[in-house]
């Protein structure tokens, strides 16, 4: 219960956070120059998709570009970034391709059919405004989705339980776009202050040097003059209005000359008559961007049509002269320097996109290229030191990359190493696995392999319905041997004798040592006809022949049981036992001769034989 309260907090913080984000971003958007503006909310919606869920997104980006239309008046274009999110959002989780790219489709197909209808129906404005807006909408979608992206993946807000695993390939891609289109933001918001700045000072200093000159003309009229212009004489008009349109020629700066009354005495403007009340603020926004210059906007175009009412907005210094009790009106439009403006970002948008894509190119290039090389080095060293251990043949690709180079390099040593370490283990493990089922003296195999071997044999005769014969033999005075003699010398016997017993390792027979002077044969079926007669023939081919040591010549002899199953025995243990009690009849009979179990240690003791 306390899991579910904390994770209902935590998604309540987030959604918090994320909503107050969002509407500070539709309320301030980042403003570039004469109404260019970025908006970045799309680009929280576009997160809350890849983090969340679709229909999260929409809920928000729906609930800011509301309140930016209704409340802070925003452009009501902002309705169009819901239809984005939607139908890119909606068809990038059908098709399972990138978001990206289909919002790229989007805005090249749908969004331009009706983006820009939308922009000329809402400011009545010139084509080349509105592609230079519509370039910057394209733009701003591209990047808002990009970086909603980038957030989503490596942003640590909500992380989920289990720790996503990125690849090297869209690291590198999306490092490249992030180097590209940051430096490029920041190189226009700088640009474009600094050329605003740079514009104020040139518009200011040109109509500076415009009342310079009608100053100037003003100082050199004589009395007569000045007085025909104060009772606004035909010729003195006609002079000023020379003078005016000579001070303007090849600008489009405005020039008016008004009395103390506010009238006007003559002016440049076509839509101002003479002897017209006039008031230059009137009907506008008046803003004072410098100590003598100030910024004229129209108040009837709405402020969400920011680049309409750039376009229609006039820079406006105000001069009064010493001579006349006249005011010098001079008016800058602004539409010249936005034209100018719009074009240099035309430019940019298209650099940057061509920039783009020319390094999507390269960073997918190079992507491709250490992708490749590190997923091969990784298929080379998975399950390495089992395919070492299995002796595979193992090729190293050279790479294009220096640094794979030497991870390559590095594992190919660390796989001859571990070859040859495998090799020693393998050994080692031969080696331990003969101590293990075979006698270290005879090479015979010992106790254990025999545990291993009868028991197993017996499992196939109950299957089979056939027997197994079990031959225990055990040296007669083996100590007397290692008292007269010595012990080596009755190691030296023990070899022997487990030599010649080799010679009965077949299919059908397998020789054992259980321990000391005592051996095992243990024979399976076609049985010979005379069993005790086999059993004789192999007491003879052990003791006929002397065993020589240092010279010394040591005759042997032996005593031998012989059991079979399933007559003396059900399992391996009676079995056994069985035969050990007819070796030792054998023995208290007189020694170095062969007796067939007559049955009766079925039931025999442990230990007793």
């Amino acid at each position: 219960m306390s899991n579910r309260h904390n994770l209902n907090r935590s998604s309540l913080t987030v959604t918090a956070f994320t909503l107050i984000l969002m509407l500070f971003f539709v309320n301030y958007p980042i403003p570039f120059l004469y109404g260019i503006e970025l908006y970045l909310f799309t680009a929280i919606a576009w997160f809350v998709y890849f983090r969340y869920s679709l229909n999260y997104a929409l809920l928000l980006i729906i609930f800011a570009a509301a309140c930016g239309i209704f409340i802070w008046n925003q452009s009501p274009l902002l309705a169009l970034y819901p239809l984005e999110i939607l139908l890119v959002g909606w068809i990038a989780r059908r098709s399972k391709r990138s978001a990206v790219l289909w919002d790229a489709i989007y805005w090249l197909t749908l969004g331009l059919l009706l983006f820009y209808p939308a922009y000329r129906w809402l400011t009545d404005w010139s084509d080349s405004n509105g592609i230079t807006y519509f370039l910057f909408s394209v733009a701003n979608g591209l990047i808002n989705i990009f970086f909603g992206k980038l957030t989503a993946e490596y942003l640590p807000v909500g992380a989920s339980k289990t720790r996503k695993k990125w690849r090297i390939g869209q690291i590198t891609f999306h490092l490249c776009m992030v180097l590209l289109i940051v430096p490029t933001l920041i190189y226009l918001l700088v640009s474009g202050y600094f050329t605003y700045q740079r514009s104020l000072s040139e518009i200011s200093s040109r109509l500076d040097t415009i009342y310079s000159h009608v100053n100037e003309r003003l100082n050199h009229l004589t009395e007569t003059e000045l007085r025909d212009l104060k009772v606004r004489s035909t010729v003195q008009k006609a002079s000023l209005q020379h003078m005016f349109s000579n001070i303007t020629t090849g600008t489009d700066v405005q020039i008016t000359l008004i009395d103390d009354n506010q009238n006007v005495v003559t002016t440049l403007e076509p839509a101002i008559a003479d002897n017209f009340a006039y008031e230059w603020s009137a009907g506008g926004i008046v803003k004072q961007v410098t100590d003598s210059l100030y910024l004229w906007q129209p108040e009837e175009i709405p402020s969400y049509n920011k680049v309409y009412r750039w376009a229609k907005s006039e820079f406006v210094s105000v001069y009064h002269f010493d001579r006349v009790p006249y005011t010098l009106v001079v008016k800058q439009p602004a539409i010249g320097f936005q034209h100018n403006m719009f074009n240099l970002y035309v430019i940019s948008v298209l650099l940057v996109g061509m920039s783009t894509l020319i390094a999507a190119f390269v960073a997918y290039r190079v992507m491709n290229q250490l992708s490749r090389s590190i997923t091969q080095l990784g298929s080379f060293t998975t399950g390495l030191p089992r395919r070492i251990r299995l002796r595979e043949t193992i090729t190293w690709e050279e790479s294009p990359l220096h640094e794979v180079n030497i991870l390559k390099n590095n594992f190919e040593d660390m796989s001859k190493e571990l070859a040859s370490m495998f090799c020693e283990v393998n050994k080692r493990e031969d080696k331990l696995r003969v101590m293990a089922h075979y006698d270290t003296l005879t090479g015979l195999g010992n106790r254990y392999s025999f545990g291993l071997y009868l028991p197993s044999l017996i499992e196939e005769a109950k299957k089979d319905h056939t027997k197994i014969a079990c031959l225990f033999i055990d040296l007669d005075r083996f100590k007397s041997i290692n008292d007269n003699y010595g012990h080596e010398a009755g190691d030296a016997v023990i070899k022997e004798v487990g030599a010649r017993l080799k010679e009965y390792n077949t299919a059908q027979t397998k020789a054992f040592r259980l321990s000391g002077d005592e051996f095992v044969v243990v024979l399976r079926e076609p049985f010979p006809r005379d069993l005790v007669q086999w059993a004789q023939d192999i007491q003879a081919s052990l003791i006929n022949d002397v065993i020589m040591y240092h010279d010394q010549r040591i005759q042997i002899e032996l005593s031998a049981g012989i059991s079979i199953y399933p007559d003396h025995g059900q399992d391996a243990q009676i079995l056994l036992r069985s035969s050990d009690h007819a070796m030792y009849q054998a023995k208290v009979s007189g020694r170095n001769r062969v007796k067939l179990s007559t049955g009766a240690t079925m039931n025999f003791p442990k230990g007793g034989a």
